[in-house]
């Protein structure tokens, strides 16, 4: 990756240049550190809002303008809010690169608001709470987060809830935007074929006079809780359940020892949990786990969709199934898995997309990049002993289980 530049403007602001001759596009965006876990219970989905809102309107295009400008050349936006993020990026051929900029920027630094807008946003957001209620795994996971993580806002659903949704105002927004969202703490990526040149030139004219030295406050290390909770839901025909373990956040230094772990026991169709519980004894369609990770704390989480009167054998299965492993642990599933994680790593790269996404983790995460090669390089360094150190890890662990079923069940 030789060919990444990374910079630091007057106002704070990282940029990542990232150059692909042989492609004829480029992203670029806005990833800020900012996500749910800044809220409260009085304004969660305050932050999945302003991503919102920031299409509705600016001081120099109404909404209609945002996307026509942009789809008119072939390009799209889009944007996403997670529980530690936020981002804003375009996709377009390589000669519209300063059109994108201009535009990205000018969600950020000029929204307006507009009442008229947000009340029509209301309606359109409480539809899509509507849409992850009817969804028995965003259910779970919800379900999960809640208890596991319970009294942090870690805890709390990113799109908030009808009524908090219902209860902002535009100068909600205006405060929001200016109390947490600061150039310091974003980092603008551009991955694929541009100008070098017309690019600084385009950020440096939308960076002029955006100045915001705010802090934000110090991160909560939530701690992994034991509980169980279920969610009983007449019209759904199947049981998902996610059974959890505390696991490791993306800083932790045995991260990759456990992704290699994760890999082995539910990472695809040939892993232990998949094949023991779907092939081997039909019980679960849906069968995966992953490590259910943030920045300073996580948890291993396998989510499993299975018959209700099969959920306390799915659940039995899955804690013997990590006994086993570490007792009949191949060298054959190390390889394999650690083959499987480190071709994740590089076929990403084929995508600029994927490539900025994970350029603007590196830096809001690390404060740096991370060559693939110093990833793979983690990834090989796994050992027999450090999976098994993984497992026992598991094995003592405090255990949450979150259920989504048509019936109250045993858990």
């Amino acid at each position: 990756m030789s060919n990444v530049k990374v910079i630091t403007l007057e106002n704070g602001l990282t940029v990542v240049m990232d150059h692909l001759e042989s492609v004829e596009s480029a992203t670029v965006g806005l990833w800020s550190k900012v996500g749910s876990y800044i809220e409260t219970d009085k304004n969660n989905g305050m932050c999945h809002f302003l991503e919102h809102m920031v299409f509705k309107g600016t001081k120099r295009r109404d909404t209609f303008q945002i996307s026509e400008e942009i789809e008119a050349k072939g390009g799209y936006l889009n944007a996403w809010t997670s529980k530690e993020k936020t981002a804003w990026y375009a996709k377009v051929l390589k000669n519209d690169v300063a059109l994108a900029v201009d535009i990205v920027f000018d969600l950020i630094r000029n929204s307006t608001f507009p009442t008229d807008e947000l009340e029509k946003e209301k309606g359109v957001i409480v539809e899509e709470i509507k849409m992850y209620l009817d969804d028995p795994s965003d259910l779970a996971y919800n379900l999960y987060d809640k208890i596991c993580y319970n009294g942090s806002s870690i805890a709390m659903p990113i799109i908030g809830n009808e009524a908090t949704v219902n209860s902002f105002t535009s100068q909600d927004f205006f405060n929001h935007l200016n109390t947490y969202y600061s150039p310091k703490d974003m980092v603008c990526v551009i991955s694929g074929n541009f100008n070098e040149q017309q690019f600084l030139d385009a950020l440096n004219l939308h960076n002029s006079g955006w100045v915001n030295n705010i802090v934000l406050p110090k991160r909560e290390v939530p701690a992994f809780k034991s509980a169980k909770d279920i969610i009983i839901k007449k019209e759904i025909e199947q049981t998902t359940l996610i059974y959890g373990l505390e696991g490791y956040g993306y800083l932790d230094e045995d991260y990759y020892k456990a992704s290699v772990t994760n890999a082995i026991l539910g990472g695809g169709m040939s892993s232990r949990f998949f094949v023991e519980i779907r092939e081997k004894r039909g019980l679960a369609y849906s069968v995966n786990s992953s490590l259910h990770s943030y920045i300073n704390c996580g948890s291993f989480a396998v989510s499993v969709g299975c018959n209700k009167d099969k959920a306390l054998e799915v659940i039995k299965l899955i804690k013997e199934e990590i006994a086993v492993t570490r007792v009949e642990l191949q060298d054959k599933e190390i390889e394999k898995s650690k083959n499987q994680l480190k071709s994740s790593v590089l076929m990403s790269l084929e995508n600029t997309r994927n490539r900025a996404e994970r350029f603007a983790g590196n830096i809001l995460n690390l404060g740096k990049i991370k060559e693939s090669q110093d990833i793979i390089n983690s990834i090989d360094a796994v050992s027999r002993e450090d999976i098994q150190a993984v497992l026992d890890r598991f094995l003592n662990s405090k255990e949450s289980i979150a259920v989504v079923s048509n019936a109250n069940i045993e858990i």
